[in-house]
């Protein structure tokens, strides 16, 4: 497929933030992306292809969706057609999911191939932009694999009943033989996809910790790669957004997503009706169910418990990521010393 001449009246620059999870993207979304297209310093592109106080009125949700081999259709080019007539020099667009999601990905089974996506995007955007820049954010594995399962928890477990015992969910995404390019939060794995495709320059990596640690860091890359001066960096990249902060307790619980009827309603669904009764009889039966109470009701909350990586479990996870993670940091310039403190290696 031609997917077309971009018309350059001027050199156009596309930045694509891919993530990860809980690495402060909905924070940087809703607050420096946000502000930055706001004082039109920025073209923030809409993923999701609907009226939003903060993105902006060129849609790529379809295009995403192709790129992370979500859909093999091809029904974007009026999305691509669009993005010829930007005419900001910087252009945005910032979706977590570009990380991991892949072709017959599963919310609950991680068999992802996400490094095929940094192909498809130069292969589809190339022809609009002068210059595509890739921004990566990481965290530490032992910190990220709990909180993403606490923030996917209603998802994890509509799909694998089973998986709502996070050990078994670890053992199968995790502890199981899998290749080094089918683990999630292989971040080393997923770099050189892009410096493949892009080149080392237009690679950038911050890490989560840095935020705390070593905020000058972050400070740097972010000013640079949005040609931004670095007080407005300090004032809108840093904030936090308190509805999406993961919260620890002292016995080392994490607070997961919670749950609504609704979701107790799906819960059942995939764990006893689709097995006990014909699977057409059986969705009929959930579909009316759900109609039948009123929304009010669906809607009431229930909270989930989750928890952090046991002692034994993260000497699991240290040991698969140590070598991918001493590859990528070292490339990066952190010492080992950093890493140990940032949990990416375990100290000896």
């Amino acid at each position: 497929m031609v997917f077309g001449k971009a018309l350059k009246k001027r050199m156009k620059k596309l930045i694509i933030h891919i993530g990860y999870p809980k690495t402060a993207t909905t924070s940087m979304q809703l607050n420096f992306y946000a502000k930055m297209h706001e004082e039109n310093k920025i073209e923030y592109l809409n993923h999701l292809n609907k009226k939003s106080s903060y993105l902006g009125d060129f849609y790529c949700r379809k295009t995403l969706s192709y790129v992370m081999g979500m859909s093999n259709d091809f029904d974007f080019e009026e999305e691509l057609e669009k993005i010829k007539l930007i005419n900001n020099p910087i252009s945005v667009i910032s979706n977590e999911n570009i990380s991991f999601f892949s072709e017959d990905y599963s919310m609950a089974i991680h068999n992802s191939n996400a490094k095929k996506n940094a192909r498809r995007i130069r292969k589809i955007f190339s022809p609009y932009f002068d210059e595509i820049q890739i921004l990566m954010f990481t965290r530490a594995q032992v910190t990220i694999i709990p909180s993403f399962y606490a923030q996917l928890f209603n998802h994890i477990t509509s799909i694998q009943p089973r998986f709502k015992k996070m050990s078994k969910w670890l053992e199968t995404n995790f502890f199981e033989v899998l290749t080094d390019s089918k683990i999630i939060f292989n971040y080393n794995l997923i770099y050189n996809s892009y410096v493949k495709e892009f080149g080392e320059d237009n690679v950038k990596v911050c890490l989560f910790e840095d935020l705390k640690h070593k905020q000058s860091s972050v400070l740097n890359t972010l000013s640079s790669l949005f040609c931004i001066d670095k007080g407005f960096v300090t004032k809108y990249a840093f904030q936090k957004n308190k509805k999406n902060v993961t919260i620890k307790n002292t016995l080392n619980q994490i607070e997961a997503s919670p749950s609504s009827l609704v979701n107790k309603l799906k819960y059942f669904y995939s764990k006893y009706l689709r097995f006990l009764i014909r699977p057409e009889k059986a969705k009929e039966i959930k579909i009316k169910l759900i109609k039948s109470v009123p929304n009010a009701i669906l809607d009431l909350k229930f909270k989930n418990k989750s928890r952090g990586l046991t002692a034994d479990e993260k000497l699991k996870v240290f040991k698969i990521y140590e070598k991918s993670n001493l590859e990528l940091l070292n490339k990066l310039g952190y010492t080992r010393k950093e890493m140990i403190k940032y949990q990416y290696l375990k100290a000896n």
